[in-house]
């Protein structure tokens, strides 16, 4: 059941621990990543795009973090999708020292999807440990969506890591000058992401089948 994607990697996660359900990755798959501190319009994108993805039968990836990450896998749940949490920690270390709210989120996740970690099961987190799990967030995606990201978020190493890998990356751009979203319009200036209007264009790439204006939530233009 090992992710044939991961071996993309120089370094393929080995082994790569998981609790949950068996995950189908010969589905599509999309990373959603985004800042801890997310505003209410980030928020709202975030679940926005997880419920189009997850209503397309579209694996959610992510990394339980609070903010973006944790609003991309509720609304993905929410939904009735699968989706996938890459932890930056062990598994048992979460549970025994993980936030109580993210660790209730965990169980929601399990049920339809996967929390994986390529970290032994009591090893806690470090900063050292959440920039190579961005990694395989990315390498696990068939592309990348950031959403709200900061100067220095996380979300802009997996959107790296992303290009590195040759995954399409998309960013959602926010108010000029907000401190939150000047990663992922830097990405868009830049030419380091095409810019995301429309949740549905991500299945437009996928060779999925668009939802009707009638089954779709708002645009994000709204």
């Amino acid at each position: 059941a090992y992710p044939a994607r991961l071996n993309d990697l120089r370094r393929p996660p080995d082994p790569l621990w998981s609790s949950g359900q068996a995950v189908d990755w010969s589905r599509p798959a999309v990373a959603i990543v985004g800042t801890r501190r997310m505003s209410a319009y980030g928020a709202r994108i975030a679940r926005e795009v997880a419920t189009v993805l997850a209503r397309a039968g579209v694996i959610v990836v992510s990394g339980l973090a609070q903010g973006i990450d944790s609003e991309a896998h509720r609304a993905t749940v929410e939904a009735g999708g699968c989706t996938v949490a890459v932890l930056g920690e062990g598994l048992a270390a979460f549970e025994a020292s993980g936030p109580a709210r993210r660790r209730r989120l965990a169980e929601r996740i399990r049920e339809r999807g996967a929390v994986v970690s390529e970290y032994a099961l009591d090893l806690t987190a470090d900063r050292w440990t959440f920039p190579r799990r961005n990694w395989t967030i990315a390498a696990l995606a068939r592309t990348g969506v950031g959403v709200e990201a900061g100067h220095d978020s996380g979300a802009l190493i997996t959107a790296r890591a992303a290009a590195d890998l040759r995954r399409p990356v998309y960013a959602v751009p926010g108010p000029l000058g907000a401190s939150t979203w000047i990663g992922a319009n830097r990405l868009i200036a830049d030419g380091r992401a095409t810019l995301l209007a429309d949740p549905c264009d991500l299945l437009t790439i996928l060779g999925l089948a668009v939802e009707t204006s009638a089954q779709r939530p708002r645009s994000l233009a709204d």
